[in-house]
């Protein structure tokens, strides 16, 4: 699998969202909550073999952003997750006080 192709799948996890808005790298100034943002930001732990990359792991974060403090949409992103079969992870959930949102943000590693 290319490169620009692991970032797809991603479009095509959250794509299949029913109610989800999602954009990458940002979102225009004029969508409100709630929202995700995607972004790729490294290379996770690729595999090597004789002296090649044998796979290589691409990094995602995803962001969502939401009015309700205990949004079920979390549940749904985490379940579209599993769905996929990628791995990750729940690395923080946050209240902001200047946009007086809730924060999820997900480490998605696919392979």
């Amino acid at each position: 699998m290319s490169l620009v192709s692991k970032a797809e799948k991603i479009i095509d996890i959250l794509g299949d969202i029913q109610g989800l808005k999602f954009y990458h790298l940002n979102k225009p100034a004029t969508v409100k909550a709630p929202y995700a943002v995607w972004q790729e930001d490294s290379e996770g732990r690729s595999q090597y073999a004789n002296n090649r990359k044998a796979e290589q792991v691409l990094e995602i974060t995803i962001d969502y952003f939401t009015k309700e403090e205990f949004d079920s949409m979390a549940d749904t992103i985490q379940d579209a997750l599993n769905d996929a079969m990628v791995a990750w992870s729940l690395n923080s959930i946050q209240y902001e006080d200047e946009t007086m949102l809730t924060h999820y943000e997900w480490i998605v590693q696919v392979i």
